[in-house]
């Protein structure tokens, strides 16, 4: 093995792909490797049958797809189809590190024992929500939540490091071999509040994603009509991946609008007066909610979102945290009408995001991660410049 120790990264989103989170995230996992030697990288992805791809780019070794049945009840196990084409594809004498995210596609490979790995644990699905309000139905997603939980936590400990994106993720898989890596966004020019168009509120967010659609149709069934007959004028504007049923529902709503994916977010952000986070539950961190700081906005969203970001965002000061619908609907008004207020809270929120929420700083850890693992077997590594 070289002094630029060789990686294998295994990603469900492609570090070339543009949209969402996760996209983002896997891109910045793969910078910050490069930085240490060569990468590699393997998609898989769940789909309707067994499948290999070419992944369209040299870096990338191929896209596969696995299926898997609906009554399988170890989401993590290993995968036989995906362990049969590493067999015949990979010598993974030629790598000194293995990296995978999210933990359910790391899960799917069965790497050799002496290979080190690190895996990013930013998308954990560990809340299920019940088919029904019944007292059985809730009975039974909380045991399978349970079951889940624990499975994950195996998968977990089978690799030497993982990173996770809260605090909150981090405690509850109690992983002792493990970093906090916040997701982060790069701070670029503010742009100014609108002048003459209609005031909007903004929601940013992948809306297949059950915690960010469960999250806005809450909002829009308990919150936004009250937020709509105090703020006359005010329009609601749902930006994000959804389906055009879905759309078209929401759309149904007076004053919303929900035009699905948008090629710029920096326009859409200039357009609002302050963003909303209404989510609930889910895993990792919330970047919709650092992204509207990076640009100036004032978001209300709720202690979910909050808590994962510790101490660093403020009620009141920097952000403004919700508890329920009706302080949600307080707290919208409220900054819907006082422009110092929103101005005061944007300012700190977008200073805290662009002193601790950086790229570098991103990097720097996945980076001490890495070489300390590496050092251990022996290799000297000297990461790049950047």
């Amino acid at each position: 093995m070289s002094e630029r120790a060789r990686i294998l990264f295994v990603s469900q989103e492609s570090p070339w792909a543009h949209g969402s989170g996760g996209q983002h995230r896997s891109r910045l996992l793969f910078d910050a490797l490069q930085q240490i030697g060569p990468v590699d990288v393997l998609l898989l992805d769940e789909g309707e049958k067994d499948a290999v791809d070419t992944g369209g780019r040299p870096e990338i070794l191929a896209r596969l797809t696995w299926s898997e049945s609906k009554l399988a009840v170890d989401k993590q196990a290993r995968n036989r189809f995906i362990n049969g084409w590493c067999a015949a594809n990979l010598d993974w004498n030629d790598y000194a590190l293995v990296v995978g995210r999210p933990v359910r596609v790391m899960s799917k490979i069965a790497w050799p024992r002496n290979l080190r790995s690190m895996v990013d644990c930013d998308d954990i699905v560990y809340h299920l929500v019940p088919k029904t309000e019944g007292l059985a139905a809730r009975a039974w997603a909380a045991m399978r939540a349970r079951i889940r939980t624990w499975q994950i936590g195996l998968a977990i400990r089978r690799c030497d490091h993982a990173f996770f994106a809260s605090r909150r993720d981090r405690f509850l898989f109690d992983a002792r071999r493990s970093s906090l890596l916040p997701n982060v966004v790069r701070c670029g020019a503010i742009p100014a509040e609108p002048a003459h168009a209609p005031a909007r509120v903004l929601c940013v967010g992948t809306m297949w994603y059950p915690p960010n659609r469960h999250g806005i149709e809450s909002f829009l069934d308990q919150c936004w009509p009250a937020i709509a007959a105090q703020v006359p004028g005010l329009v609601l504007r749902i930006v994000g991946a959804a389906s055009v049923e879905e759309r078209g529902r929401w759309e149904a709503v007076d004053r919303v609008e929900a035009p699905g994916h948008v090629p710029d977010l920096r326009a859409e952000y200039g357009r609002a007066l302050f963003t909303v986070a209404p989510i609930y539950y889910g895993s990792g961190s919330c970047i919709k909610f650092l992204e509207s700081g990076s640009f100036g906005r004032v978001c209300v969203t709720t202690p979910f979102v909050a808590s994962a970001y510790g101490d660093d965002f403020r009620d009141g000061e920097s952000t403004l945290v919700a508890r329920d619908a009706r302080e949600m609907v307080r707290k919208c008004v409220m900054i819907a009408g006082d422009a110092r207020t929103r101005d005061e809270i944007a300012q700190r929120a977008r200073s805290i995001v662009a002193e601790r929420y950086t790229i570098e700083r991103f990097e720097d850890t996945v980076c001490d991660a890495a070489k300390r693992l590496l050092v251990r077997d022996g290799l000297r590594i000297a990461t790049t410049a950047r």
